[in-house]
């Protein structure tokens, strides 16, 4: 094994995708790396193959909310039947990766959460989300962006105040957790 550590000089523009592997943790070779100022791009410690839930002929079930198949065989069903084409599909049901360790519930919640707000900006999919009786969060959301109740109103607005830091804040220690090669 040498001790050499070396990374060809490329244009800033060009990506660099770093897994887990053990021989790209130790110092010299994240040095290597960074001083030839690729834009870094960290795969999580287990990343199965990104698929389209719609592709052409067929449906490929997976999670769309959290680790919940209740809940996200029925909400990859709504747009099978009220969508378009695939890709229009597609842009309403991103996958979600089931956790293996402990840092993916991050990613999990961060995924779920930006999923949940196209969601609530999708016409008719509110109103459906209010009478889901499979996820109880999203129908609270959904039933208090209706405003009828003033306390149910201002509760939600309280959670959209802390919500956009609080993910904020969880992108930014995944970001960490990449650079240190965890």
């Amino acid at each position: 094994m040498s001790n050499r550590c070396s990374c060809p000089r490329s244009p800033r523009a060009t990506s660099l995708v770093k897994d887990n592997l053990p021989a790209h943790k130790p110092a010299a070779v994240r040095a290597a790396i960074e001083a030839a100022e690729p834009l870094l791009r960290f795969l999580p410690a287990y990343s199965p193959p990104a698929v389209p839930i719609f592709q052409p002929g067929r449906i490929v079930l997976k999670y769309v909310l959290r680790c919940s198949p209740t809940f996200s065989e029925p909400l990859v069903g709504d747009p099978e039947v009220t969508r378009g084409d695939d890709s229009e599909k597609n842009a309403h049901t991103g996958p979600v990766a089931v956790p293996n360790v402990p840092r993916d519930w991050l990613r999990l919640h961060l995924k779920s959460a930006r999923s949940n707000t196209l969601w609530m900006q999708t016409p008719d999919l509110p109103a459906w989300l209010a009478g889901a009786r499979l996820d109880g969060f999203s129908g609270l959301i959904a039933r208090g962006m209706a405003g009828a109740d003033p306390a149910h109103a201002a509760r939600l607005q309280r959670y959209r105040q802390a919500r956009q830091p609080g993910l904020a804040r969880i992108a930014e220690l995944l970001e960490v957790e990449g650079r240190a090669g965890n």
